[in-house]
């Protein structure tokens, strides 16, 4: 597009007539090398060039909302920091703070997309630090019980 990659869904023959007619280039679906999916696959190299030139014409958002409004999926390809921003417009809540083990925190990390129900409580505390439980789980695996007896 004139300022980001949008990333485009069409499933069909019907979006993809939409699609063109959206992109003020209706006359592509008619042409037998893009009139069906299978024609578009073997007709990439000339359809991508027609695509790309049409969409230039305006914004990624702009597209996104004229196609959508059409039923034609698209979305304007973003970065990370812009989908966790979308996610907390959403209200899915995509991060939590994490506490070290003295209950401070120390930052912020992903929150794992899954919903469970019942709701099962998230990890808050931080990774360790390289080596910080190194002792500990040497002498758990020191107990007899983790042995492996070999014969």
């Amino acid at each position: 597009c004139a300022d980001a990659p949008l990333a485009v869904t069409v499933g069909n023959d019907g979006q993809f007539r939409r699609f063109t007619a959206v992109l003020s280039i209706p006359d592509v679906a008619d042409d037998e090398r893009f009139a069906t999916n299978s024609a578009r696959v073997a007709h990439r190299d000339d359809l991508v060039p027609l695509l790309e030139e049409a969409l230039s014409a305006r914004t990624a958002r702009e597209w996104q909302e004229a196609l959508t409004e059409e039923g034609v999926p698209a979305g304007k390809v973003a970065g990370i920091g812009e989908g966790v921003t979308l996610a907390e417009d959403l209200g899915l809540e995509p991060t939590v703070d994490v506490q070290d083990r003295e209950g401070r925190t120390v930052g912020r990390q992903f929150r794992h997309p899954a919903r469970w129900t019942p709701p099962l409580e998230s990890p808050t505390v931080a990774p360790p630090q390289l080596g910080q439980d190194t002792e500990t789980i040497v002498a758990w695996l020191r107990e007899p019980r983790h042995r492996t007896v070999r014969t």
